[in-house]
């Protein structure tokens, strides 16, 4: 006569709180892998050019599609930009300087300096730099991504981006508040420039105001 051993048949509370154990498993892979796909890196070409990057120069042309005027507007934009937090602006109109805790924009042709503390101003420094907490990259195809805004109510908040085979930034796209696409398209860029002793900081009029926004 043979004994056989036979297994003890779980208790059904025993049984269901395995199955809660595997269920809860099952959901933390699922929504681990989810946030390692939103959470992607910067793509490799893009890290190996500007790895070590401090001070940065781009010419960029800017294009405004407005689904209300008939023509695009284009203009020349000039970005100087010093690591942490030093951002030099030039457009035809306005120039901005922001130290990273205040904005200062001056308007010539009104013979103003509008003066803003805690403003934030786009800085296209953000699509290279891996160490940047203002966008994750959302999509990653060959020689493109897409990077969107961890906060929602920043602008732009989503921008698709496409760069070369050796990692340089070529074109950026979004759509801005007012519904209007545009689009850039880095022309030059070099690196170590500075922000420029041509600031408009260390040379303004004396019939140049300034108006201080904190203050009003």
């Amino acid at each position: 006569m043979t004994l056989t051993m036979q297994r003890p048949i779980p208790k059904k509370n025993e049984s269901n709180r395995r199955l809660g154990g595997v269920f809860l498993l099952i959901c933390l892979l699922i929504i681990l892998s989810f946030a390692i796909t939103l959470a992607a890196e910067l793509p490799s070409p893009i890290k190996k050019h500007y790895r070590g990057c401090h001070s940065i120069y781009w010419k960029i042309k800017q294009v405004t599609i407005s689904p209300i005027f008939d023509k695009p507007e284009t203009v020349l934009v000039e970005f100087y930009i010093d690591r942490p937090n030093k951002i030099y602006v030039i457009m035809p109109q306005k120039q901005i300087y922001s130290d990273g805790e205040t904005v200062w924009t001056y308007l010539a042709e009104y013979k103003q300096v509008q003066k803003d503390v805690g403003e934030r101003i786009f800085n296209p420094f953000d699509f290279i730099d891996s160490s940047q907490t203002n966008y994750e990259v959302k999509t990653g195809g060959k020689s493109e991504m897409i990077m969107q805004a961890i906060d929602k109510t920043m602008e732009p908040d989503s921008v698709s981006i496409r760069y070369k085979i050796d990692g340089r930034l070529e074109t950026a796209s979004y759509l801005d508040l007012n519904g209007n696409t545009v689009k850039l398209d880095f022309l030059k860029e070099a690196f170590g420039k500075g922000i420029p002793k041509k600031l408009f900081l260390n040379h303004l009029p004396k019939d140049v105001k300034i108006i201080d926004f904190d203050k009003e």
